[in-house]
């Protein structure tokens, strides 16, 4: 039984043909593949790991003279080729066979916690610059679940006047952010000093929303390795670049935690620019 993998490199095998010039110009280029490129299948089902890039297209039928080479980082997802032109344009065209078959997106998500003492968040309330963030309306002596409660969503342009105004107030403390780059569906975990925030996010259908699931333990206590073992504390739908604001509260202050999430392609670069958040105020 062929793989969509193992379809690929047949296809390409009949496309492409052979022809390589020994004194032709070497020509450099990037591309964007898989991040499952090191483990195409063979011809014969088989999944042979650990094979360069090299290898992998010399099995497909591209031909490397002296000089030629071809290198795969699986931490950018770019394979690196350097060949005859001839050669570059049979590559080309299997990696548009290859992305034919989709190329796995990543998500990129940042935490940010924002703690506010009780007296100053019912003023922030009332101030006209920063008052969208707080609906809909809970009462500072209100009531949430311990483990929090979904406020709203903030788009990027609002997520960062509203940045911009507390980070003048003295009262308030805006910590340091903390980001993760998740592929679809498999949770990550980020230490924020006495906590370890869990997280798994997924790609809507429609590959504009983003589902979040999220895992938000109270100080010192101590998070699963794998948050798939545990029953997620808020779970949330935002659109690609958006903030979802999470309010936690105590007797002595108010937390927001703040989940802003990207969708980005295999290697690292936003989907959608316009989301605001790569590249941005950062």
């Amino acid at each position: 039984m062929q793989t969509g993998f193992s379809a690929v490199v047949i296809a390409f095998m009949l496309i492409c043909g052979s022809g390589y010039s020994r004194s032709a110009d070497l020509w450099t280029h990037q591309y964007v593949v898989p991040p499952t490129f090191l483990a195409i299948t063979s011809q014969d089902g088989l999944s042979r790991d650990r094979r360069s890039a090299k290898e992998i297209l010399s099995a497909a039928g591209v031909e490397f003279g002296e000089g030629a080479t071809a290198i795969y980082n699986p931490a950018t997802s770019m394979l690196i080729v350097r060949n005859t032109k001839q050669q570059m344009q049979l590559i080309e065209t299997f990696i548009d066979l290859l992305l034919d078959g989709g190329v796995e997106s990543q998500i990129y998500l940042q935490i940010r916690e924002i703690t506010f003492p009780r007296r100053q968040f019912a003023r922030l309330q009332l101030e006209p610059e920063v008052a969208f963030a707080f609906k809909p309306s809970i009462p500072v002596d209100g009531k949430v679940p311990d483990r929090g409660v979904f406020r709203q969503a903030l788009r990027p342009s609002h997520r960062q006047i509203m940045l911009s105004h507390l980070e003048k107030i003295e009262a308030i403390t805006i910590h340091q952010r903390l980001t993760l780059m998740l592929r679809t569906n498999v949770p990550g975990t980020l230490n924020a000093g006495k906590r370890i925030y869990g997280l798994s996010a997924a790609i809507g259908t429609n590959g504009a929303l983003l589902d979040l699931c999220l895992y938000l333990p109270n100080e010192g206590e101590t998070l699963l390795k794998d948050p798939n073992q545990l029953k997620p504390d808020i779970s949330v739908t935002i659109w690609d670049g958006y903030t979802a604001i999470i309010e936690k509260r105590s007797t002595e202050a108010i937390t927001w935690v703040l989940v802003t999430a990207q969708l980005c392609d295999p290697a690292g670069m936003p989907i959608n620019p316009n989301g605001g958040l790569r590249g941005a105020e950062e």
